[in-house]
């Protein structure tokens, strides 16, 4: 959208502060006397909201504003930090340089969790007193939860508890109005995660700082709607609140610090994290990536005495799992098969190993409330690729699979069978993991097989190859293994080159964090997803095969990859993370979250990205060997 299209487009019947703001930035100013003279005939109760539109208006057609400079932040964030080790929040607020900065919000956290949080809107008479309100909310909110007995050592336990937790403070930079008739319009024109977001009523303001929409998981537009709550507006559309009420909505920069532990020195984060740079990708940085990938699908084991394996969906703001929480057969086997495919990679393999034998135990033995793994086709499919492979990777060292799995497997087997037999009633992105499953299988029907990979590759151009990614070509790649011609080469080839256009290369200093992302669609906001692992794992087995990758060809394939690597770096939760590390951080660290402004982190986009860190790392390795 362009920037002199922020606002809604105006009808007939708009008035000049209508039109102005739909004005091109250069007509905005000189278009001002009319409407002030406009908003003069209205009735007082109007006029007021005439004024915030047309000054509004005019802000907007001025060159965008930063967020407030960073060392404004470090001093505004050292004089908090007093106050709260000091457990004493000052009655009159010193001296303190906010340039800048148009609303604070302080955060209070203790072992990860959010105890007490205030945010306040700047008065620009007196700007010390946001940060000192700000912080007195926080403290009230903490130390109400920290209290314990009235008595006498009650004064001593606040100051332990001060000293125990760590403070999050952003500062908002200048606000811009924006448009759209729904919350969902004007959401987009909010970059999530970046910029936060206030609503206004009169003189009423309502901010909601980024920090505050990542610890509950919400979007701008969902942000917009609590702040026109917060005014106490009635819950109608965006166009209506605007027309009615004389609602205004705005977006805003904010510079943010944190610390990751009390005490520690605080960090700037960028969109609730610390951006992971391109040269922090080696072949050593991924093996303890997928290390702690593999630690967090293990940590995620049903903690009943019930044989239900894995669970599915943490919510990592809160530490726990959405419903259904235990996860599909489906799910649960990809899970096998990808810390199988890390343990052929580990120095010592024994305790992933034995971890995948115990999975694929409980997978095998259904419960009389559980459907059978191997009774859908897609579900099955998954179920013997992952047997397979942990048979050929030695989860059985006598080379017996126990009697309830191998039943499993059979199972399974026919149905795979079945599936390629009804082929014509099955979707190609569900036929492709069929594929594979029959072909790495070696006992299903060998010719069926290569007939279903042929008819796939004929009906898929190579512009949707992604949609059968990596199952197709790996089905491909296991029919017809080095040293064998490779029928799809050119395809496989093309579709790699096709993926690459729609890699993300360089954001430049607004979006760094997106650098590597596979994103498919055109937006003001691209929004690359987990989805870039599953479409990067067949390209990173690509680069490992000399019929795909020339030698003179590798050096470009390698710096792509490891870009690609480090966005799914980016999508999974660390340490730094302030919002999504609460005290149960074992369950949190590893997980990958569905993007970046998504933070729920399902066990499939866990799995696929180990999977996908295992290829990059075999491949790197193999390539490395052959100079």
């Amino acid at each position: 959208m362009r920037p002199e299209a922020a606002f809604d487009r105006p009808d007939a019947e708009s008035s000049p502060a209508d039109r102005l703001a739909h004005a091109p930035r250069r007509r905005a100013w000189r278009r001002l006397p009319a409407c002030l003279n406009h908003a003069r005939r209205l009735k007082p109760g109007k006029r007021i909201g005439a004024l915030v539109t047309v000054f509004g208006a005019c802000l907007a057609a001025q060159p965008a504003h930063s967020a407030p400079a960073p060392s404004v932040a470090m001093d505004a964030y050292r004089t908090v930090e007093s106050w709260v080790r000091s457990a004493a929040i000052p009655g009159e607020a010193p001296p303190v340089d906010l340039t800048g900065s148009t609303a604070v919000s302080v955060t209070l956290r203790r072992s990860g969790r959010v105890i007490g949080r205030g945010t306040v809107v700047v008065d620009p008479a007196s700007p010390a007193d946001a940060l000192r309100d700000a912080a007195g909310q926080a403290w009230a909110e903490a130390s109400e939860r920290l209290r314990g007995e009235n008595d006498a050592l009650r004064s001593q336990r606040l100051l332990e508890a001060g000293a125990a937790l760590t403070i999050d403070l952003e500062l908002a930079g200048q606000w811009t109005p924006i448009g759209g008739d729904s919350f969902v319009d004007a959401a987009g024109e909010v970059a999530p995660g970046i910029e936060g977001v206030g609503a206004r009523v009169g003189d009423r303001l309502v901010a909601v700082f980024p920090g505050t929409m990542q610890s509950s998981n919400r979007d701008p537009s969902q942000a917009l709607l609590s702040a026109a709550g917060a005014l106490d507006l009635p819950p109608l559309s965006l166009g209506r609140l605007r027309s009615d009420h004389d609602l205004v909505v705005y977006r805003f920069p904010v510079t943010r610090l944190t610390q990751i532990t009390p005490g520690s020195a605080p960090i700037f984060l960028y969109r609730g994290g610390r951006v992971t740079p391109v040269r922090a990708v080696s072949s050593a940085s991924l093996r303890t990536f997928a290390a702690r990938l593999a630690s967090n699908i293990l940590s995620r084991n049903w903690p009943g005495p019930e044989p239900l394996g894995l669970m599915d969906t943490l919510r990592p703001w809160v530490g726990d799992y959405a419903q259904p929480v235990v996860a599909t057969a489906r799910s649960q086997a990809l899970a096998a098969l990808a810390l199988t495919r890390w343990a052929t990679l580990e120095q010592d393999p024994t305790a992933t190993l034995a971890a995948v034998g115990a999975l694929l135990d409980e997978l095998a033995r259904v419960d009389p409330t559980e459907t059978d793994p191997a009774s859908e086709v897609s579900s099955a499919a998954m179920t013997l690729y992952a047997i397979d492979e942990a048979r050929r990777a030695g989860v059985w060292p006598d080379g017996a699979i126990p009697e309830a799995i191998a039943s499993l497997r059979t199972r399974a087997r026919d149905t795979v069978e079945r599936g390629i037999e009804q082929a014509d009633t099955i979707p190609a992105p569900v036929l492709a993991l069929v594929a594979c499953a029959a072909a790495s299988d070696g006992v299903i029907d060998r010719s069926a097989t290569e007939q279903l990979v042929r008819s796939l590759f004929r009906e898929a151009p190579p512009q949707e190859i992604p949609a059968l990614s990596p199952w197709l070509g790996w089905a491909e790649l296991a029919l017809h293994p080095v040293g064998e011609r490779l029928p799809s080469a050119i395809a496989l080839r093309e579709h790699r080159a096709i993926l690459w256009r729609h890699q993300i290369q360089s954001a430049g200093a607004r979006q760094p964090d997106l650098v590597g992302g596979i994103v498919f669609t055109a937006a003001r906001h691209p929004a690359p997803s987990w989805q870039t692992a599953r479409a990067i794992a067949l390209v990173a087995t690509m680069l490992g095969d000399e019929r795909l990758t020339k030698p003179d060809e590798r050096l470009p394939e390698i710096v792509r990859l490891t870009r690609a690597a480090r966005f799914l770096m980016e999508l999974t939760i660390d340490e730094t993370d302030a919002d999504l590390v609460p005290a149960t951080r074992s369950s949190t660290i590893g997980a990958v979250r569905l993007s970046l402004t998504d933070q729920r982190a399902p066990l499939d986009s866990t799995a696929m990205t180990l999977l996908t860190v295992c290829e990059t790392i075999r491949s790197l390795e193999q390539v490395g060997s052959t100079r």
